[in-house]
């Protein structure tokens, strides 16, 4: 039966065993100066998540199985949902309240009473239909909620439109959506002999999908 996509966590992202993880959301922008000296920005597309994730070395039989699914996510429109291992957020779920006209500051309400949001925090949130998308997003400075469990953080990238309040916050264990890149889809994955039972890691690069 074909697998839908985007690939569940249980079934690709939860098996790896990540020996490093990079994950970065870039700026893309166009500089340019003035005669005077100042200095223009512009924003030259949307900033999407990206990295790398390097495998443990690995049994043969499970290295074939992650280059099975690999080569499957070579395929159009192939996705899969990826949580940072390692990754220790708050331990709780939020209700998205309301987002500034900024589209930056983010203000969450449900959580327990005193609990701290960390300056590296992520979080994400899933809203629309036909497609699903997967918002997530970085804390930029600490805070924590006030008494009545409430809280407005400052994120990046910036929340695009489409949010809507009410939508379940996760802070614990946020999720992304992210399609497989590569120039060479045959050579993302190379496994070479190590030891009788095992071989090397290997290693390929992801970009966030937002449709």
């Amino acid at each position: 039966m074909a697998v839908a996509f985007p690939i569940p966590l249980a079934q690709f992202s939860d098996r790896l065993v990540i020996d490093q993880l990079t994950l970065f959301c870039p700026q893309l922008t166009a500089e340019s100066r003035t005669g005077g000296g100042q200095i223009i920005r512009a924003a030259m597309g949307e900033p999407l998540w990206q990295g790398e994730i390097r495998l443990k070395p690995l049994r043969p039989d499970c290295g074939r199985s992650v280059q099975a699914v690999l080569d499957l996510l070579g395929r159009p429109g192939a996705s899969f949902l990826f949580s940072p291992k390692g990754y220790a957020g708050p331990a709780a779920t939020a209700i998205l309240s309301a987002v500034a006209a900024n589209n930056r500051d983010v203000t969450l309400s449900g959580l327990p009473a005193g609990t701290r949001i960390p300056a590296d925090a992520f979080l994400s949130f899933t809203y629309g239909s036909s497609p699903t998308r997967y918002a997530f997003h970085q804390v930029a400075f600490a805070a924590t909620a006030n008494g009545a469990g409430q809280v407005t953080v400052e994120v990046s990238p910036i929340v695009r439109p489409g949010w809507t309040a009410g939508l379940t916050v996760q802070l614990g264990r946020p999720v992304l959506q992210a399609m497989r890149r590569g120039r060479d889809p045959g050579a993302l994955v190379y496994y070479r002999q190590a030891r009788p039972s095992y071989r090397t890691g290997g290693a390929f690069e992801f970009i966030q999908k937002l449709v």
